[in-house]
């Protein structure tokens, strides 16, 4: 099931988010409480679209209805497995821009703290290294990574085949001594509990 987003090519790459997991750590939707005036997909959205003239796919599952609703002028595609883990949504997302683009852009829904300095960093490398994994560190340490993460379209089949129960921060590392790291300290805050969407509250504050 898609919107908006049946007939679209792109001329480079794709950005997909990945927002279709039921926050069983939070205990509800996280990403539609509000940050500000904003809920927290929007406000992701909002810097998105600001930072990326390429496409932009949000990858929905559990609280699809709800989260599309804040998000009416996006392309959505909904994954009916998202039960099975975050992998699902990356097969999901890689199946539905084969054939469009070149590459792929993968975002969580819920890094609050990234910017539209960050995303415009990110998206420099890509358009200049399109044939390399791009991937985030959160520090010097290369067990510290993770999104947002580029895959050129020569890794597609192989991320189609991942664990649905799994990311793909395996394929990182397997092609560790190729992978172009981009530092953004940042990258690492999330929304994982409540707690954390209380910082997020603050970092915007």
């Amino acid at each position: 099931m898609s919107r908006n987003a049946t007939n679209d090519s792109t001329n480079n790459f794709a950005v997909v988010v990945l927002a279709a997991g039921n926050a069983s750590r939070f205990g509800s939707c996280k990403l539609s409480e509000k940050i500000g005036n904003s809920a927290l997909i929007y406000r992701v959205s909002t810097i998105l679209k600001k930072s990326f003239d390429q496409p932009i796919y949000f990858i929905l599952g559990a609280y699809k209805e709800k989260l599309a609703d804040l998000l009416p002028n996006e392309k959505i595609i909904v994954n009916p497995d998202w039960q099975l883990g975050i992998g699902s949504s990356i097969k999901t997302g890689v199946k539905f821009i084969d054939g469009k683009c070149d590459g792929v852009l993968f975002v969580l829904a819920d890094q609050y703290a990234l910017s539209t300095d960050d995303y415009f960093t990110f998206r420099q490398l890509v358009e200049k290294n399109g044939d390399k994994i791009i991937c985030c560190r959160y520090g010097h340490d290369t067990d510290q990574l993770g999104p947002p993460v580029y895959f050129p379209k020569r890794y597609f089949k192989t991320l189609v085949e991942i664990d649905p129960t799994k990311g793909a921060k395996h394929i990182v590392k397997k092609y560790e001594a190729s992978v172009l790291w981009i530092e953004i300290p940042t990258a690492i805050l999330d929304v994982d509990f409540p707690a954390d969407l209380q910082k997020a509250k603050l970092y915007y504050s």
